[in-house]
């Protein structure tokens, strides 16, 4: 049995068990979440939607339901995936950062339509596992975007679900007067 504190640091926990001079340990065994898995569209619209922040979370246990076709990645990712609704403004900038611990491959992808890879407004797949995957994205008017996180396992090599890490930000808009102090 494993028992976890309410009071917890959130993120992955890795387990060690030992049997005499046997030992084993799983680098990904559970995750301390803040935030609920999240499948398709009809489980993020049931969740309340993302705000600036950090959380944790896990594709254990969901399906890989976007895989092709999307607008700004030309491979499939055929790792399990995640959706949350995110709300914004028009004119607010935000910055979404996702990482998957090794051997996961996260890539994140912001899309204008639940569900839909063809919408995409932008994607980010760039590193390897362990690596985190980042996004800045402005909207242009009010609306809802939806964030993805999946990811892309090599046949043999990776992770096809995994705990992971999302930061959600809104940078301050630059100055309009440069230099600020003028």
């Amino acid at each position: 049995n494993v028992r976890v504190d309410a009071a917890a640091e959130l993120g992955p926990r890795a387990v060690t068990i030992t049997t005499g001079v046997d030992s084993w340990t799983a680098s990904d065994a559970f995750t301390v979440m803040n935030l609920l898995p999240s499948d398709d569209c009809d489980a993020a619209a049931a969740l309340p939607p993302l705000t600036e922040g950090t959380y944790y979370s896990t594709t254990v246990g969901l399906t890989n339901s976007l895989s092709s076709g999307w607008s700004c990645i030309p491979w499939t990712l055929n790792a399990a995936d995640a959706t949350y609704a995110l709300p914004l403004l028009a004119g607010q900038t935000v910055r979404v950062t996702a990482t998957a611990p090794a051997p996961a491959d996260a890539a994140l992808v912001l899309l204008a339509t639940c569900g839909d890879p063809a919408s995409a407004l932008a994607c980010a797949d760039d590193g390897f596992d362990g690596d985190p995957e980042t996004l800045e994205y402005t909207a242009f008017e009010d609306e809802t975007i939806y964030v993805v996180i999946d990811g892309y396992t090599l046949s043999g090599f990776g992770a096809v679900s995994s705990s992971f890490e999302l930061i959600v930000e809104t940078p301050a808009a630059p100055s309009p007067i440069d230099p600020p102090w003028i």
